[in-house]
């Protein structure tokens, strides 16, 4: 009868194979392959974590600086909204005469000072000016219908916070005007109104973060950033600023949190205001913090594993000096499995990756 013929192994082929470190070496090889392959992802998953984390801590500082702004803006509101109702404002704007306008500049003085305001006025119900205080008597009669504060005031018929411009009171400064509309009975008198400075809004949406190197940027209705200049016309009445991609999407109501051009960005509405708040951070910053090269727990335990495994692949417990010694004549006697080094890692993986 004739073999059939085939390819052939080689002896020396078939002794290399059954040569006893074979197994040992293929399984240890194995092993430091899944090693890595788990090292990587473990990486993957702590840089992951890490960029996440920096995105949360950005976005966190943004809803800070809008919960500080928000409040403050409700105490500006609350004030110029008791003061409009109060029975001096109201019947000095129903008859104006020079005792109900002595009246009416204490009460303005008050409103100011309790707001630290550069000056607080009022105006009748075409926007010319009545009264003001710190007295400036070329602004008394004079219109300012063209002001943002006048205009949203008198369109919704509530508390209203305008967009940022540069005000005609003693020093000219750069600041927002918080009006009210002042009711005689059912009918609209004139409206009581407080200036709150650039300057102080910063100050509240700075002071409100937690990590100084964020910066926080606020806009006004216009995307306009309420920073310490501002560009405007000659009548003090603020010029179209660019807006940013994350900014329009605040502006229409929607909060964002993105990475551009580098930096992370997290950008939400102020609400009941049209205002926004910006949170930036350089990503190399945000995400040094939790680097995985130098802080990723997963990560080091994985590759410290890996490289003591590839440094040893037979390492195995040893038996203690105690331990019986297998015979053939023992019967009845379960003795364990040795585990490969893939179980080992399996199982040490497990339980570690429970620490976490």
């Amino acid at each position: 009868m004739t073999r059939s013929g085939g390819v052939g192994v080689s002896s020396p082929a078939r002794s290399w194979i059954r040569h006893p470190v074979v197994i040992p070496v293929g399984a240890a090889l194995l092993a430091v392959a899944l090693l890595c392959g788990v090292g990587w992802v473990a990486v993957h998953e702590a840089s992951s974590t890490v960029q996440r984390d920096a995105q949360a801590r950005v976005r966190s500082n943004r809803d800070a600086a809008v919960r500080a702004l928000a409040r403050e803006m409700d105490d500006f509101k609350r004030t110029v909204a008791t003061a409009s109702e109060s029975k001096v404002v109201i019947e000095g704007l129903r008859a104006p005469t020079p005792e109900g306008l002595s009246l009416m500049q204490d009460q303005l003085s008050a409103v100011a000072r309790s707001q630290n305001s550069p000056a607080a006025f009022l105006s009748d119900t075409r926007g010319w000016n009545v009264a003001i205080f710190p007295v400036q008597t070329e602004l008394i009669g004079k219109d300012f219908s063209f002001r943002d504060w006048f205009q949203g005031a008198s369109r919704t018929g509530r508390p209203y916070v305008s967009s940022a411009y540069i005000s005609a009171a003693n020093g000219h400064p750069l600041v927002v005007g918080v009006s009210a509309p002042v009711f005689d009975g059912s009918r609209r008198a004139g409206y009581m109104s407080v200036l709150w400075q650039l300057e102080s809004v910063r100050a509240v949406a700075d002071g409100s973060h937690k990590d100084d190197d964020v910066t926080i940027t606020v806009t006004d209705q216009r995307g306009q950033p309420l920073t310490s200049s501002l560009n405007v016309d000659d009548r003090g009445q603020p010029l179209q600023a660019p807006v940013s991609a994350a900014t329009t999407q605040a502006l229409a109501g929607r909060s964002v949190s993105t990475i551009h051009d580098g930096v992370l960005v997290a950008a939400g509405p102020v609400p009941g205001s049209g205002w926004t708040v910006t949170a930036s951070q350089p990503a190399s910053v945000g995400t040094a913090r939790g680097d995985p090269g130098h802080g990723g727990p997963r990560a080091r335990l994985v590759l410290g594993y890996a490289a003591r495994t590839r440094k040893h692949p037979d390492a195995q417990p040893r038996a203690s000096a105690e331990s019986p010694t297998r015979r053939d004549t023992d019967v009845g006697v379960r003795w364990p499995r040795r585990p490969t080094p893939s179980a080992d890692l399996a199982c040490e993986v497990r339980e570690r990756s429970a620490w976490f």
